[in-house]
Formats: structure tokens, C-alpha cells, sequence
């Protein structure tokens, strides 16, 4: 997992004392961690709140739907993916101030070309986008 936090950039200072220097970190406030997933492939009651277009005619899709009851939403790509691009779900307690960069994927042409999903909440902090790079260009879905 790798985590993004743009709101909260760490920042360091060198402490200087005598002869020694100490290098000192301030981590943010609170670390963000994507939540508990699951594999979507037997979701029901299937929506495609976000969509965006990519090169070659294909979409990059926030998708969300249930598992076991609970609502979760992931990252697709369709109607294929490329070998070698990337694909995730950023995960946002802040609004979209800070996320984690969940589940990142590196694709192949005929692989699995979707995400984990990852919990849903009613709470209007809690916000996910979908995620995608190809050809050395990311493209972003818009919060939901």
C-alpha cells in the first residue's frame, strides 16, 4: 500500500548541536490506511457512480455495488486493459484533503482489470476515486 498525503506533507528539520546533526521527521497527524477489502466479482445491485474516458475508447469506472450486504466500490477499467498500466482506488477520510492509494495494480491485456473493493460509508468525509496510468499519463475519476 502506498499512501499520499498532500494536505499533511511531512516536514524535516536538521538539528544541529555541536559537532552532530540529527535529523528530525514530523509525520502527520494521522497516518490514513486504506480500510478492509474485499474481491467485487460476486457484487450485486452493480452502479457506475464515476466514469472517464481514456485513450483507445476505453473507460476508467468507479464502480460499487454489495458483498455479504455491505456496500463496497473499486476501480475497472473497460473494455480491456493494457499490459503494463496501473489501476487503483484513492481513499479519502478528508473530503479528498489527504487519501491512501489503494490496491495499486499493475495490469495485463488479458488479466483481471479491476480493484478491491473497499467500504462505503454514508459519512459525506469519506469520499473514493478511481485511479488509472497508461502510456505515462494518470487519469482521475472525480470523488464520490
Amino acid at each position: 500500500m502506498k499512501s499520499k498525503m498532500l494536505s499533511a506533507l511531512s516536514a524535516a528539520a536538521l538539528v544541529v548541536t555541536g559537532l552532530t546533526a540529527t535529523v528530525v521527521t514530523a509525520a502527520p497527524a494521522s497516518a490514513l490506511a486504506c480500510p478492509a477489502q474485499v474481491n467485487p466479482s460476486t457484487a450485486t445491485n452493480l452502479s457506475t457512480p464515476r466514469t472517464k474516458a481514456l485513450p483507445g475508447g476505453r473507460t476508467l469506472e468507479l464502480r460499487s455495488g454489495y458483498v455479504g450486504g455491505v456496500q463496497y466500490a473499486w476501480a475497472r477499467v473497460v473494455p480491456n486493459s493494457l499490459n503494463g498500466d496501473n489501476i487503483w482506488l484513492d481513499y479519502s477520510t478528508t473530503s479528498g484533503n489527504g487519501w491512501a492509494q489503494c490496491d495499486l495494480r499493475t495490469l495485463s491485456s488479458t488479466g483481471r482489470n479491476y480493484t478491491q473493493g473497499f467500504r462505503t460509508s454514508s459519512s459525506s468525509s469519506i469520499v473514493m476515486r478511481a485511479g488509472y496510468r497508461t502510456g505515462g499519463v494518470t487519469y482521475l475519476t472525480t470523488w464520490w
